[in-house]
């Protein structure tokens, strides 16, 4: 399935409640307005990549190809018994496609607003779609013998939603492989992970963000006055874990959001992070 558009979330926002002005709001008990992206569609030529380049799709099912060749390597060399094997997945970006709610926040010229991905999650599941070789993944992985456990940062009080999205993709998964967020103010993984390491022997793990695998890998926000050693920090964090790449871990891309725009987010100012010019 290719990358979802869908052009009529331009007035999600309005259809939530909420105004779309960049003005402040006339009431003080209304909501705030949504930001506005700065500067101007900084995120279009991003989600272009990830809806219109078969570069992307190419990256994507090269990804799946290695997760399944890595994982037939890891059962075939697997001891008998203990806990049953599994794939431990992300699922945004990972296994399903939000391009229709990026396409919104793009046209609208707004940046992420939780409130409006939290209606995308409970409302808009039908426009969710599949990354490129998710599902030839998926059924190979069935096949093998391996379960699919999801640890996803979709919100726990949406589960509705996000087990509609998987069942019109036809992704068969029980409750207790589903684990979503409970918590309102953390993103982090970690005890979810430890929980699906309890009961499985998992083998591999997928995701499109380096915190999908580790938290080592967040951003230390008390770098953010010094955004190029926040930067560095991340980059030798990954390059001391090299060797998992490709073996245990396997991550797809996304150009559109993640931890690695946390030191960014300020306007033309992102310019200093490109190579500077030599003198």
């Amino acid at each position: 399935m290719s990358r979802s558009r869908s052009a009529g979330l331009v007035l999600i926002g309005a259809a939530a409640g909420f105004a779309l002005s960049a003005a402040g709001p006339a009431d003080p008990k209304a909501p705030p307005p949504f930001a506005r992206e700065d500067p101007p569609f900084r995120s279009l030529d991003a989600n272009l990549y990830m809806e219109t380049a078969a570069e992307y799709r190419a990256c994507c099912h090269q990804a799946y190809n290695l997760a399944a060749d890595r994982l037939r390597e890891k059962l075939k060399a697997r001891a008998g018994g203990g806990k049953p094997p599994a794939v431990v997945l992300d699922l945004d970006e990972t296994v399903l496609d939000n391009a229709g709610f990026q396409a919104m926040l793009t046209r609208s010229g707004l940046g992420f607003d939780a409130r409006l991905w939290d209606r995308w999650e409970e409302k808009e599941w039908a426009k969710v779609g599949l990354i490129p070789g998710a599902r030839d993944f998926l059924m190979t992985a069935r096949d093998l013998g391996a379960f699919a456990v999801y640890i996803s940062n979709r919100s726990e009080k949406n589960r509705a939603g996000t087990r509609a999205a998987l069942d019109r993709l036809e992704i068969a998964v029980p409750d207790d492989r589903l684990l979503l967020n409970a918590s309102e103010t953390s993103s982090d993984k970690t005890g979810r992970r430890e929980q699906a390491s309890e009961k499985f022997d998992v083998l591999l793990w997928v995701g499109d963000q380096l915190r999908d695998f580790d938290e080592k890998f967040k951003y230390d926000d008390k770098l953010k006055s010094e955004p190029e050693k926040g930067i560095a920090a991340r980059k030798a964090a990954v390059d001391a874990d090299r060797k998992k790449f490709g073996a245990d871990w396997i991550i797809l891309p996304n150009s559109a959001y993640g931890e690695w725009t946390k030191p960014l987010g300020k306007g033309r100012d992102d310019l200093k992070q490109l190579v500077p010019i030599e003198k």
